[in-house]
């Protein structure tokens, strides 16, 4: 054994020794990165950067994601206890968990060519690897705030062009003076959300008196932007404050200025795979430089091209992409209102501008279809910059709403409690007595569908949902939604349909969406069936009537096209040895795709293991898990890292380096669609995976049985037990994954299955739904350890196997 590998291994008992006796009955802290100092710096330079963090100490490694980006630790300084503030309105109990602040010196090296942008970096340490910290390259000189630079004191020198590292104090205005000639055209960029400041920064310009010249508007990017030509020579003044007057460590910012080249916009928004591609492109100092799409080494099956400009003034100073499709292409031409709609034959791909000269602006295409023809119309804008809210309807030759469905009410209630935001999946109601999991509830334009029924009185209703966002039906968009608001449990009909007054009103449904749900946003997705053969018209606006030359928008009209996209939601699961932790995988559906789809992980090294599953028709999630081979009492052994991307310490010792070698693996779903195999991979996305030294506090040592059997209507029995190690004497709150629809957990009270402080077991039963379909479904348990923390700390148990079963006779009793 190696001097390195025994100092690493003595470090790593020390720290959680030290962890230890700070609190001698509570659970670890996951060591965590919090603010970084600064957010960035110049592309070819070596910096020294400040982190703060939690249970950092003894951290052993820097892990960028760029192996142009290279770190080392340089000092290390233990704070202490990290006890955090009390919310005075907190209503639960006070976690006690084993916490130290920590302060780090990194240096940091960041190559010539070192790719601008957004860079992220973890750090690992005896309990695993931490999150991830946002770092950004930039290719001008950096400059620090200096306070004051704001009123009552006077403004901070800047040399433009420059970057500035600063930070906003609470109702704190940061002011830089510079100077400018005569009609030249400055551009300042203040980037806060987008490297995960709470700021909402506003930019002021002012002449060397105070007087206001330009603001900085909202806009469809987040963040702030403000080019101005000055008129005259002179000094001037840049200022940065909080939308809302806030301020704070972490109300920090980087303040670009400059003569520069801004790629404000593009148009179009895409172009034809394989076709020459021409785009114009607009912003700021660019001169007369020709834009450029180089699709020649685009990868098969990548959906995106970088727009390539060289400018008089140099690069510019951000990046612009354009989507690449498969479909033909053509251009929106004006006039192509509802009298002159511009005939369209999909499948097709239309490029497109929202700008009336009147300040509104609607754009209609003509179409042909046959009775019961399916046609998909899809809108990218906002989700490629664009400013738009689009909101699409099918209209009938005479230009009338097409009815889609109707909808019945058969019972009501009303939302109670508070008021609904158009995000959360789910909803306090005055009574839930008439419904049941299945169920459509229509609440002011909104068609619902429920998943859950409130399992104690101070419980809502939870409705299907997508990675914790609720799905609207039959194309209606979320909204928010008022206390006392009416909500009717409905059925869904053929348009047309007509019933019997029950005092309730029956509501039509037309071809009409404005949010397409998911990943689509505020993109306009909507699934077209004729109910008869003729002409159609397609209307496209934006929900605000709002319109204007950078209002671009593509617009694709197809058959369906069955398919689905996969992602994990856990970007760094860290394995203790001896144990397992749960990985979500996600799963969302397009064009009417769903069947099952087959998900495991590929390429995992010795000593790790991966369960697969099944996303279930109907679902759109399946949870896994990742053990680590080990004892339970943990080996002392250097952790094993596992990252997918590149990532490189330069400066490591040999130890560091070697665990820091990637060892790429995927998560793969496959599905069978249209008779033949799907396969898709979370290539796209970085997911880290470490074997950590230190045994977790919690074991989810047995589940009984293992096999669940159990008929429609009925409910069995299950046994949860579980172990505490290293002093955790916490209660453990526990969650049963991959229940499939129409299972349900009673009578568990306001903290669901709960083992508490003192209890090692608990028992609860799992009940079907008499309408449940037969099935076999794996399931796990898992564990919580309640920290001050957000980032996950669950364990789980070993699979279970559950079997619903048809209904049995009496006769075959």
């Amino acid at each position: 054994m190696s001097d390195e590998t025994l100092r690493g291994r003595t470090c790593a008992l020390a720290a959680l020794a030290l962890l230890a006796a700070t609190v001698a009955v509570a659970q670890v802290r996951p060591a965590s990165v919090g603010r970084v100092t600064p957010p960035g710096a110049q592309q070819g330079s070596t910096i020294m950067l400040s982190l703060e963090g939690t249970n950092l100490t003894d951290a052993r490694a820097v892990l960028f994601d760029d192996p142009a980006l290279a770190g080392r630790i340089v000092t290390n300084e233990d704070l202490g206890p990290d006890v955090p503030e009390r919310d005075p309105e907190s209503t639960g109990a006070p976690i006690q968990d084993r916490a130290r602040k920590c302060r780090l010196k990194l240096e940091v090296t960041l190559g010539a060519k070192a790719p601008l942008g957004r860079h992220s970096f973890r750090l690992l340490t005896p309990l695993g690897t931490t999150n991830a910290a946002t770092f950004v390259v930039g290719r001008l000189p950096e400059v620090t705030e200096l306070e004051p630079n704001g009123p009552p004191g006077g403004p901070q020198a800047l040399t433009l062009p420059a970057t500035v590292n600063g930070v906003l104090d609470k109702e704190d205005l940061d002011r830089y003076r510079f100077e400018a000639r005569a009609g030249q055209r400055l551009v300042f960029e203040a980037t806060a959300s987008r490297i995960g400041s709470t700021l909402d920064p506003v930019l002021r310009l002012m002449d060397a008196s105070g007087h206001e010249l330009a603001r900085s508007r909202g806009s469809a990017r987040p963040d702030a932007l403000l080019a101005h030509t000055f008129a005259a020579d002179g000094s001037f003044i840049v200022e940065v404050s909080d939308v809302l007057h806030g301020g704070g460590p972490g109300y920090f910012y980087r303040l670009t200025a400059g003569e520069l080249p801004y790629l404000a916009r593009v148009f179009p928004l895409g172009v034809r795979r394989g076709a020459a591609a021409t785009v114009q492109v607009y912003g700021d100092n660019l001169g007369e430089a020709p834009a450029s799409v180089d699709l020649a080494g685009l990868a098969p099956g990548k959906s995106n091209a970088r727009v390539r400009v060289t400018p008089p003034r140099g690069e510019p100073l951000n990046s612009i992409d354009v989507v690449v499709g498969d479909d033909p292409e053509t251009q929106e031409r004006e006039p192509n209102d509802l009298a002159h709609a511009q005939p369209i034959a999909p499948p097709l791909t239309i490029n497109g501008r929202i700008e009336g000269a009147a300040g509104r602006d609607e754009d209609v295409f003509r179409f042909r279809a046959t009775r019961g023809q399916t046609l998909v119309f899809t809108v990218m804008a906002a989700r490629l910059g664009s400013p738009l809210d689009s909101v699409l309807e099918v209209l009938d030759a005479r230009g009338h709403s097409v009815p889609r469905a109707t909808l019945r009410p058969v019972w009501q209630t009303t939302i109670d409690l508070r008021d609904h935001d158009s995000m959360g999946n789910g909803m306090r109601l005055v009574s839930w007595s008439g419904i049941r999991p299945g169920d459509f509830l229509y609440v002011d334009r909104e068609l619902v569908r429920v998943d859950e029924l409130p399992a104690h009185p101070d419980a809502d209703v939870a409705f299907v949902s997508f990675r914790g966002r609720r799905l609207a039906f039959e194309e209606t968009t979320p909204e928010g939604h008022a206390l006392s608001t009416p909500v009717y449990k409905v059925e869904v009909h053929r348009p047309g349909s007509t019933f019997p007054d029950n005092g309730m009103p029956v509501v039509t449904l037309y071809h009409r969406n404005d949010d397409g749900g998911g990943s689509y946003g505020k993109d306009s997705r909507l699934t077209f069936v004729a109910p008869a053969t003729g002409e159609y018209f397609l209307r496209l606006r934006d929900s605000r009537g709002l319109s204007g030359p950078d209002f671009a928008y593509r617009l694709t009209v197809a058959g369906p096209r069955p398919d689905f996209k996969l992602s994990v939601g856990t970007s760094a699961p860290n394995v203790p040895r001896g144990s397992r932790v749960p990985v979500n995988v996600a799963v969302e559906r397009y064009d009417g795709f769903d069947g099952a789809v087959e998900v495991e992980v590929v390429g995992l090294p010795p000593g790790l293991q991966a369960t697969a599953g099944t996303v279930r028709p109907g679902s759109s999630s399946v949870v896994l898990t990742l053990s680590a081979e080990g004892g339970s009492g943990g080996t002392g052994e250097s952790p094993q890292l596992i990252e997918r991307a590149r990532i490189h310490s330069a400066r490591a010792d040999e130890e560091t380096a070697a665990i820091a070698e990637p060892v790429p693996f995927k998560v793969v779903g496959r599905a069978r669609i249209g008779g033949r195999l799907v396969e898709h991979d979370n290539a796209d996305a970085t997911l880290s995976l470490a074997s950590v030294v230190s045994p977790p506090d919690l074991y989810m040592a047995s589940v009984a049985p293992r096999q669940l059997e159990v008929e429609p209507g009925g409910r069995v029995k299950v046994s949860v037990r579980i172990r505490r190690a290293n002093g955790f004497a916490g209660r453990v709150p526990v969650s049963v994954q991959n229940v499939p629809f129409g299972v349900h957990i009673p009578d568990v009270g306001l903290n669901g299955v709960l083992i508490t402080e003192k209890e090692e077991s608990r028992d609860f039963y799992l009940v079907a739904d008499p309408e449940a379909a037969p099935l076999e479904q794996t399931l796990f348990l898992t564990g919580r350890v309640e920290t001050n923390s957000s980032l996950p700390t669950d364990q789980a148990s070993e699979p279970i196997l559950l079997k619903i079963v048809p209904k049995r006779t009496a006769a075959s009793r």
